[in-house]
């Protein structure tokens, strides 16, 4: 790993410079929600922020996206190539972008999202002021984690402690070089600080080895009955949630053409497992919302080695019913 410190008043210049890609950034809106977006101002950046609204899965996998057009010449796959950059990347978020790249890596390659994950090159900024919610030093990750990432920045006042983690990463500061510079011993030591200040302010935490070794015993539990009557099914839990990964396909027609459409789905949602025979293998909310506990607990860390949770936190803030996932988990572990 390389380390070097960049100036803040040279990031921007920085920035600048890797516009001559697609850059994508965290930009606030007009209510005030915070989500990644092409960035043609950079002044339209913003770095007050605990996490965006939606991950950053959203550039890598989108909401809506064709995967193929058919017509009377034959079958035609999208263009993907998305070459770019995406900045002000959360460790959690980065760790993501890992697990959901084995996820469709497995049985048969996704080439969508394996094509944007070769083309978006990630650049993170540390957590030094982890939000209530937040619980990632419980999935062994941290808010100075450089998983997933080509190059992490991390604030230590007047500069950034730039770790480049990647030959992507190496690359971007080679490319502008008389940006940075090697950092001091205080820079290091200052790096240090800000790490362990940070890792002090993680308050929520989640026993996740003795969660997934009871949840093997835990699938006729009450615990999901109690569960289901708190949640209400909508499925933000899932759309917030930096792994989910589930979706639907669909056929639209439209001047003498098909269009197969692919769009993010939920495994809250009746629907979702639905037979043609009018057979629903999970009816009720109880067994959704205890296969989405198991789905991320237990069943991804034995088909891909990794859990399906990456401490983010935003299924707690967001849940209109108030459903805590870290409460429901310390349960099952003491049950």
């Amino acid at each position: 790993m390389i380390n070097k410190v960049i100036k803040k008043r040279d990031l921007q210049k920085f920035l600048r410079n890797l516009r001559t890609k697609k850059l994508y950034a965290p930009v606030k809106d007009e209510e005030g929600k915070i989500e990644f977006k092409l960035v043609n101002d950079l002044k339209e950046i913003t770095f007050e922020f605990t996490n965006t609204l939606k991950p950053v899965k959203s550039l890598f996998i989108p909401q809506t996206e064709t995967i193929f057009m058919t017509d009377k010449k034959g079958i035609h796959p999208p263009k993907v190539s998305n070459l770019g950059v995406v900045f002000g990347v959360r460790p959690c978020d980065a760790k993501s972008i890992q697990v959901l790249t084995k996820v469709f890596e497995k049985d048969r390659e996704d080439p969508y999202f394996l094509q944007r994950k070769k083309d978006l090159s990630m650049i993170g900024l540390a957590c030094t002021s982890p939000g209530e919610n937040c619980f990632c030093s419980s999935l062994g990750l941290g808010p100075f984690s450089t998983d997933g990432l080509d190059m992490l920045l991390a604030d230590i006042g007047e500069k950034y402690y730039v770790e480049v983690v990647s030959k992507s990463g190496k690359k971007l500061v080679e490319s502008n070089q008389e940006l940075f510079s090697e950092p001091t011993k205080a820079d290091r030591k200052l790096r240090k600080k800000a790490q362990q200040n940070a890792e002090k302010k993680i308050a929520r935490k989640l026993d996740v080895e003795r969660v997934t070794a009871k949840l093997k015993h835990a699938f006729e539990s009450a615990i999901w009955d109690e569960v289901s009557k708190i949640c209400v099914g909508c499925g933000i839990c899932t759309y917030f949630c930096p792994t989910c990964h589930c979706f639907d396909l669909t056929d639209e027609f439209l001047e003498g053409k098909i269009f197969r459409v692919r769009t993010w789905d939920s495994c809250t949602f009746p629907y979702f497992t639905l037979q043609s025979s009018g057979h629903n293998p999970r009816p009720t909310r109880r067994e959704r919302i205890r296969n989405r506990i198991y789905h991320k607990f237990q069943y991804l860390l034995e088909n891909i080695g990794e859990i399906g949770c990456v401490g983010c936190g935003r299924c707690l803030e967001n849940c209109p019913s108030g459903v805590n996932l870290i409460e429901v988990l310390s349960r099952v572990g003491k049950s």
